[in-house]
């Protein structure tokens, strides 16, 4: 009877740790993914990075590089809605020394894709703040949780590496005279930040980029 009993003890454990603890992902008929196409602007493999340089200087850039990505999928508890992927990405920057922690999910009203920001740099200089990106987007939309924030064009943009098209401009309206802030920047399907411009008027461009596929 002992031994049938530590049995049992030794099956609870074995169940509670592996096979007989039921798989939450068997529930998943259906899998919300991102489109691709919000993707191409910014989900990029490890090994990419890009190179800027800081406007009328000569001499000094920063490299941005990707670190690690990520993509994985969460069911709801009610099982009734389709589970849906979430897409996480690390840069690592050497200019301002630290990491940048781009994270994605879709929001549930409305229907849309939006990347969130969480930053480990030294100074907190490089951060585009927590709401980087969303998709679908059309210009002059505002961000949901961020109105000083706007989709202000997407026209071409001409940087000295290249001129790139499927280019969508971003405003963040900031009161504040400082250079830790970035308050316009460029995102480019399938390149990236192609072109970042601080509150003091300094502006880093694209010089150089190697997208991994």
């Amino acid at each position: 009877m002992k031994n049938y009993f530590y049995f049992l003890i030794i099956v609870s454990l074995f169940c509670l740790s592996s096979n007989c603890k039921e798989d939450k992902f068997k529930k998943c008929k259906d899998v919300l993914n991102a489109p691709q196409e919000y993707l191409d602007y910014w989900f990029f493999k490890e090994g990419t990075w890009w190179v800027y340089q800081l406007k009328d200087t000569t001499g000094i850039y920063d490299t941005v590089r990707v670190v690690y990505y990520d993509a994985y999928y969460e069911e709801y508890d009610d099982g009734n809605i389709p589970c849906k992927m979430f897409y996480n990405i690390t840069y690592e920057n050497t200019f301002y020394e630290g990491k940048l922690y781009w994270y994605s999910s879709s929001l549930i009203n409305p229907n849309k894709w939006l990347i969130n920001e969480s930053s480990a740099s030294t100074m907190f200089i490089f951060s585009l703040g927590e709401q980087v990106f969303f998709y679908p987007f059309s210009v002059g939309e505002i961000f949901l949780f961020d109105t000083n924030r706007t989709i202000a064009d997407t026209n071409f943009l001409v940087t000295p590496v290249d001129t790139f098209y499927n280019t969508v401009h971003i405003i963040r309206e900031i009161p504040i005279d400082t250079p830790i802030f970035i308050n316009e920047y460029y995102i480019t399907k399938n390149i990236g930040i192609t072109k970042y411009i601080f509150t003091n008027n300094k502006t880093w461009e694209l010089i150089n980029f190697n997208i991994v596929k």
